[in-house]
């Protein structure tokens, strides 16, 4: 008996040691390709990317302020922390983050419409690949936590890796220099969507639930509330939006209505875009809510111009 379970006890240290091993040979590999999204991450790591400005919100956010426009027109320098298909929760998550290894910027530009007025679990989501390295970091493994992943997957050695089988190979193709994968690369943190017009995207974007919860806005109004307190010049933008998605989305302007009235209150400058020209060029967009790399050149020309003077 003493043997059967000292052979146990050697199976399941011998498995545990191989699954952590494994684990880190993934999470070092995924961490360290070259495209995004775990270049923005690399990045903000690094503690070089410290900005002027610093842009927050959804995939609008990611796609549509081009840092090297903005810096170009403006003088300063900006990062966007853009995060693709969550909520305020992960966005705060990878402010928190972005914070933690470079200095505090001067002007954070968060892009609000009711899109980040939602708190999502991220296991198993869009891109969440991402996540998953960042649990070697301990100053974010508390905020993954908090964001949808368990015990289990911060302590047990591949665990979180379940269901990722695709990604997992990249990891052990990229760490042993096999193979690298870089489906697209970012600058300062944007990427641009390269997609053409697609009228079913349009129909796509109007299906999008909105998951505006009262979790949410309280947690939208203490990220104010702790900005001014700690001396970042905070501007509201809502990015151009194809009028025909407005038309489809009637709850759109309400939430905008709300982000004004914050504004207001506070002494925010509000720049809405949501009237503007170019949000009635289709050849601008590759969805309702989505400018095409073309469009966002243009807008990010327009939007550091209409800054210059007026609130930098």
């Amino acid at each position: 008996m003493k043997r059967f379970i000292t052979k146990i006890v050697i199976f399941v240290v011998a498995a545990y040691l191989l699954a952590l091993g494994l684990d880190y040979v993934i999470s070092s590999g995924l961490a360290n390709s070259l495209g995004h999204p775990h270049q923005a991450w690399r990045e903000i790591r690094s503690g070089k990317y410290a900005s002027d400005i610093v842009i927050l919100g959804t995939s609008r956010a990611l796609e549509h302020y081009d840092p090297y426009i903005i810096d170009s027109i403006t003088g300063l320098k900006s990062y966007n922390l853009g995060v693709g298909g969550y909520g305020i929760n992960v966005e705060l998550m990878k402010y928190r983050y972005y914070c933690h290894y470079n200095t505090q910027p001067t002007y954070l530009i968060y892009d609000v419409d009711q899109l980040p007025l939602s708190i999502m679990s991220v296991p198993h989501q869009h891109q969440s690949e991402q996540f998953l390295p960042l649990f070697y970091d301990r100053t974010i493994r508390k905020d993954l936590m908090d964001v949808g992943y368990s015990w289990m997957d911060s302590y047990i050695p591949m665990a979180r890796y379940w269901g990722y089988q695709i990604h997992s190979k990249r990891g052990i193709f990229e760490y042993f220099g096999l193979k690298h994968y870089c489906d697209y690369q970012s600058y300062r943190g944007h990427m641009p969507d390269p997609d053409p017009w697609d009228v079913s995207r349009l129909q796509f974007s109007d299906s999008i639930p909105s998951h505006v919860d009262d979790e949410a806005k309280k947690m939208f109004l203490n990220f104010v509330r702790e900005s001014q307190e700690s001396g970042v010049q905070l501007i509201f933008v809502t990015s151009p939006v194809y009028y025909r998605y407005v038309e489809m989305s009637p709850d759109w302007n309400r939430y905008i209505a709300w982000f004004d009235s914050i504004a207001q209150a506070d002494n925010i400058p509000y720049h809405n875009y949501m009237n503007h020209s170019i949000c009635r060029d289709s050849t601008l967009f590759n969805a309702g809510v989505h400018l095409a790399p073309q469009g966002t050149k243009l807008w990010s020309e327009i939007l550091a111009n209409d800054l210059v003077g007026k609130v930098l």
